[in-house]
Parts: C-alpha cells; sequence; structure tokens
C-alpha cells in the first residue's frame, strides 16, 4: 500500500516534511521535498533497525543535507536489549544533526536519556482518540469535544519537559484535535495514514498461514508483513481499513481541519503503511 506523494502540494511551504521508512531501501524515494528523514518501526519489535541500517539511514540523511529521527515503538525486554545496543553506539559515534528520538513506551526514555537525545512522544503514547467511527456518529458537541481532546496535564507536560520531551505527534483522525493549550509543545502531524489499534499479535503472520491468531516468538518472524496488507471494508466505517502486521490503520489524506485548528509544525509523509 502507497500514498501518493500529492499530498504534499497541500501543505503550506512553511511547514517541516519528514519521509517515513522503516527500510533503508526505501530512501531511495526520498527527495528535494523533504527535511527530515523519519526512520524506525512504532508497532513490532522484530522489526527493530539492525545498527548497520541506522547507520545508513544517518548516512543517507547527511549526505542531503537533512536532519533525522529514529523511531521506536512499544517493546519487551527484548526490545529493550536491541535497542539499549543502538544507544550505547550513538553515544560512541556521536549524535547526527537535529537528531531526535521517538517514544512510544515509557521505558525508553531510560535507554536513550544519557545520549543526550531531543524525544518526542509517539502516538502511541499520546493516546488520541483514532476510531474513524467517530465520524459517523451523531455525537452532542460535548461529547465531540472530549473525543477530539488529547490526554495531557500539567503535571504530565511537566514530567515529560524534564525529560527533553519537545515534540508531541498525532494521527489525522477524522473528528479532529481540540488541543488549544499545547504546553508549549511542539507538534507533529502523520499523514494519510493513522493507527486504529495495535498489539503483541501478528495477524497477519497468521492469516498467510491460515492459522489462528497467536503470540509468534521473535525466531519464527518471517517479516511477512513487509510482503503486503490486508484490506478491510465495513459500511460502519468512513473509508478502507488496512491491517499490517499488528496493526490496524486507517487513511486519511486531508489534514486541512487539524493544520488549520491547531500549531502543528512538521508532517510526517507515510509512503508506505508502517510496520
Amino acid at each position: 500500500m502507497k500514498a501518493e506523494f500529492d499530498i504534499l502540494d497541500r501543505l503550506d511551504k512553511s511547514i517541516e516534511k519528514a519521509f517515513y521508512v522503516y527500510n533503508p531501501e526505501q530512501l531511495s524515494e526520498c527527495d528535494e521535498r523533504f527535511d527530515r528523514v523519519y526512520f524506525g518501526s512504532e508497532f513490532c519489535e522484530n522489526k527493530i533497525p539492525s545498527i548497520d541500517q541506522l547507520d545508513k539511514a544517518v548516512s543517507f540523511s547527511e549526505s542531503r543535507g537533512l536532519k533525522i529521527t529514529f523511531v521506536t515503538g512499544h517493546v519487551t525486554d527484548i526490545g529493550i536489549e536491541r535497542l539499549r545496543k543502538i544507544s550505547s553506539h550513538l553515544k560512541k559515534t556521536g549524535l547526527p544533526n537535529g537528531f531526535e528520538v521517538v517514544i512510544n513506551d515509557w521505558g525508553l526514555l531510560s535507554v536513550f536519556e544519557d545520549c543526550g537525545c531531543i524525544f518526542s512522544l509517539g502516538r502511541l503514547l499520546i493516546r488520541q482518540k483514532t476510531d474513524p467511527r467517530i465520524a459517523k456518529a451523531n455525537f452532542p458537541s460535548e461529547v465531540l469535544s472530549i473525543l477530539r481532546d488529547v490526554n495531557i496535564n500539567d503535571e504530565l507536560a511537566q514530567f515529560m519537559k524534564e525529560r527533553n520531551i519537545l515534540r508531541l505527534e498525532f494521527d489525522n483522525s477524522y473528528q479532529g484535535i481540540e488541543f488549544t493549550n499545547n504546553y508549549g509543545f511542539l507538534m507533529s502531524l502523520y499523514l494519510p495514514f493513522g493507527y486504529i489499534t495495535t498489539g503483541r499479535t501478528c495477524h497477519y503472520f497468521y492469516l498467510k498461514r491460515g492459522q489462528k491468531s497467536g503470540f509468534i516468538r521473535d525466531k519464527l518472524c518471517s517479516s511477512e508483513c513487509e510482503e503486503g496488507s490486508v484490506i478491510l471494508n465495513n459500511k460502519n466505517f468512513p473509508g478502507e481499513l488496512f491491517l499490517r502486521g499488528k496493526t490496524l490503520f486507517f487513511k486519511n489524506d486531508d489534514p486541512a481541519g487539524i493544520l488549520k485548528n491547531n500549531k502543528i509544525d512538521r508532517v510526517i509523509f507515510e509512503r508506505y503503511l508502517p510496520v
């Protein structure tokens, strides 16, 4: 599943544009329209890049004068150990220009904090309401306001700033976002794919084998998720849904409402469904 680049034509030139990939080979499609590379995996610790892959992404970015953001997901102890090795590597080599880490697991703050990284709070921790059915429901305005809200209060904002989390990352939800007090955080928006739900069960792994779902061990993973996705349709949803690996996505390529009503200064373009 690929997204078309014409989404970028609808964005103001002042907005920073990032190209999101999980495989260094996809970087060949990153052109002069982009200011930054997002590289990594949000949804599966089996897809955490190797140090060699990260170095390739960094080398590509630096050769083109682009900044780079390393994307991480929710992890078990196995994933933490892999990311500790990457953190140690970064401390040895030094951080690339403009380097950031997206965290989607609070435990990773302690893994990367010694690197002196700037952090972004990922969309798995924002807890944004992204169920596409909200757009078709006839909710009262006060309920819609709650569904557009973001679960950040004074205490959490202070906690994040003390730990060098400077940016928040959002999906382009159909009902929009109401985040009038952004506590001074910078804001990013993923386009065009947003995640609805994810977990540790790789449904795609079992669909390929005609088996019932369950948990798979790391050594059994053969990266079936990179082969494609499953398109799902239901009359209760405003558009198609996409299953890739462990995660269910929606697609909304119209950012006009969210960009108009929020202080978003970066758009993360997903050419491919993330893994």
